[in-house]
């Protein structure tokens, strides 16, 4: 919160916040938006070609191993971890509207990137609708109210109006 209070007040426009792999909420200071995660946006790790070889020597694998195999042994073949959290596997992405150099509004488009699917399918991004796109939207209501921002479910729309 410091760190993008600071940079708002230094002159920034927009801050954005990640590293926690999840959805955090969003403020609204000083009439400029804080989004303090916006979590993953695509999640294709399981397709890379390789992985380091300490990576696969940590869970006993061998020189055959695939990266497959790792994410695999990694997430007890998706029962523990990121692999099972919903969290990471869903986010929104934000378009912020100025007019006349001041915040109009943010829409908030809910996307999804396939948790449940086959491994060759997931991490890629879709707009997110109906239910999913419900869960999104709600879990930033949630998340943004200690902050004092109000955010509006329009549809499978979320939005933040310029106070």
């Amino acid at each position: 919160m410091t760190l993008a209070h600071a940079a708002i007040d230094a002159g920034a426009d927009v801050f954005v916040g990640h590293g926690s792999h999840s959805d955090k909420g969003i403020e609204l200071y000083r009439g400029r938006p804080i989004f303090y995660s916006l979590g993953n946006f695509i999640l294709q790790n399981d397709t890379v070609l390789r992985q380091p070889a300490d990576a696969y020597t940590l869970y006993g694998l061998g020189p055959e191993a695939t990266p497959a195999d790792f994410y695999d042994a990694r997430s007890g073949t998706q029962t523990r971890g990121q692999d099972v959290k919903a969290v990471h596997w869903q986010t929104a992405v934000a378009a912020v509207q100025w007019q006349d150099r001041r915040l109009k509004e943010i829409r908030l488009h809910p996307v999804d990137l396939g948790m449940a699917l086959p491994r060759g399918q997931r991490g890629r991004p879709v707009l997110a609708e109906g239910p999913a796109a419900r869960e999104i939207l709600e879990r930033f209501q949630r998340m943004s109210r200690s902050f004092g921002t109000s955010v509006e479910i329009a549809g499978d729309c979320g939005v933040i109006a310029a106070g």
